[in-house]
């Protein structure tokens, strides 16, 4: 199923297959020195937005070992996020964070990095005088609602998530016809040992 993307009134008609070979060189993330200001935000956007689409918008949890790239960047770069005092971002990285299964019990190194995330939008909450508002008043309905949307999410604990499952779900975004026959290439004994792993 092709995918058209316009960039600069030039539209370029890809496949999934065009943009999945794309993941490997776009998945080398750069900091905020290397990228600027403007630049990094979209990059922290773009990962967790991702990381949403693989989990089907928080539906399944995510193996830290296939993210590992996202993993380590979000813990890695929470720091600065917190600098850009973006409480959207720190709402999405908080979230993404509870995705990949960071508990108290899970990951007591990690922990005091997410209570300063809940601190953090608490305070922008406070200091905004209005409960669930994290942006000014002044600001259009869209960003207020976004805004507060996201610094919710990231409040919210997600215990629901299955972390031990042996294979993690296809996201509804990549169950394509044209991709459901992928694996057909492969020898007898390959699709032999997947119905015998489903019994």
């Amino acid at each position: 199923m092709p995918v058209e993307c316009v960039n600069g009134g030039h539209r370029v008609s890809v496949t999934f297959s065009d943009l999945a070979a794309l993941l490997p060189s776009v998945r080398c993330y750069q900091t905020i020195d290397q990228l600027g200001h403007n630049l990094y935000k979209l990059q922290c956007y773009f990962i967790t937005h991702f990381l949403y689409v693989i989990s089907d918008w928080g539906q399944h949890g995510l193996k830290r070992e296939l993210f590992h790239e996202e993993f380590h960047f979000i813990v890695s770069n929470f720091e600065a996020v917190f600098r850009l005092a973006d409480p959207e971002l720190v709402g999405e990285f908080l979230q993404c964070l509870h995705h990949f299964g960071v508990t108290q019990e899970s990951d007591p190194e990690l922990w005091p990095l997410l209570l300063d995330g809940i601190a953090f939008l608490i305070d922008v909450e406070l200091k905004n005088g209005a409960k669930g508002l994290w942006v000014q008043k002044s600001l259009s309905v869209y960003d207020r609602y976004h805004s507060s949307y996201c610094a919710a999410v990231g409040l919210v604990e997600s215990s629901q998530f299955s972390y031990d499952q042996e294979e993690p779900p296809i996201p509804v975004a990549f169950r394509d016809p044209m991709i459901a026959h992928a694996t057909d290439h492969l020898p007898a004994a390959y699709h032999q040992a997947k119905r015998q792993k489903k019994r």
